[in-house]
């Protein structure tokens, strides 16, 4: 067999698609029109409302205790942060939904 058998953008056995591809309606004689999307869609009010609110929970950061943070710093370089292997163990079952 010769010729070009590739598939894809390339030409198949020497013919090339002239243009894109169309989908054609049930009857095979006309195509069917892409659906299209209202731009009112994504310019309400409600959309445009929780986007800004978004945005501006987003840019306050996580919260932080700066002052607890420090704190727990000091104790572990210090050597006197104890952990309470248990209590960590119980909290995690209970995260997890396990009773503890």
């Amino acid at each position: 067999m010769s010729g070009d058998n590739r598939i894809g953008t390339n030409a198949v056995s020497g013919i090339a698609r002239a243009h894109a591809a169309r989908r054609m309606s049930d009857n095979g004689n006309t195509p069917i029109a892409a659906p299209s999307v209202a731009a009112s869609a994504y310019d309400s009010a409600p959309v445009a409302s929780l986007i800004s609110t978004a945005r501006a929970i987003a840019d306050q950061g996580p919260p932080v205790d700066l002052d607890r943070i420090a704190s727990l710093k000091s104790a572990i370089a210090g050597g006197s942060y104890r952990a309470d292997a248990k209590q960590i163990a119980s909290s995690m079952m209970t995260f997890f939904g396990r009773n503890g």
